[in-house]
């Protein structure tokens, strides 16, 4: 998936008025860039998604963790770092000498603690994202707001 949306989900049947609140959910998302294609399932970029339980029915609202790797990559139009399965442009020596390249795409998990929302992998530092739309981070430290 290459967009972010934002929208009211259709719904079929009724939703139980006892379900109400957020269920957040963070994956890959991103896996081509400037003709190129990630291997692996665990190569994507973290998206989010937010589906928002409300007395209507459902809002649906994506968006990509904003990381120093997915802004980089952003910028230049396609793939500048190796993966966990897929190499960067440039073969095996700019492969090979750059050992450690691998970075943060907060694309595993995510988790609300004290009313802040964090995007997780195995690579670094949560990304701290704005779990309610409507309010924005008062200090963004690791910086992408959901909204």
């Amino acid at each position: 998936m290459r967009e972010e949306f934002s929208y009211e989900a259709g719904v079929e049947g009724k939703i139980p008025a006892e379900l109400r609140g957020t269920l957040y959910r963070n994956g890959p998302g991103l896996f081509d860039r400037g003709g190129l294609r990630k291997r692996s399932l665990l190569d994507g970029d973290g998206m989010v998604q937010a589906f928002r339980f409300h007395e209507r029915g459902v809002h649906y609202r994506n968006r990509f963790v904003r990381t120093a790797k997915f802004v980089a990559e952003e910028a230049s139009g396609s793939f500048v770092y190796p993966s966990w399965s897929t190499q960067a442009p440039g073969g095996f020596l700019a492969n090979f000498m750059g050992a450690g390249r691998i970075k943060n795409q907060a694309g595993v998990t995510v988790y609300l603690w004290k009313g802040r929302l964090y995007a997780f992998d195995e690579m670094g530092l949560p990304y701290e994202l704005d779990p309610l739309p409507s309010k924005p981070l008062a200090s963004p430290v690791w910086d992408y707001p959901l909204s």
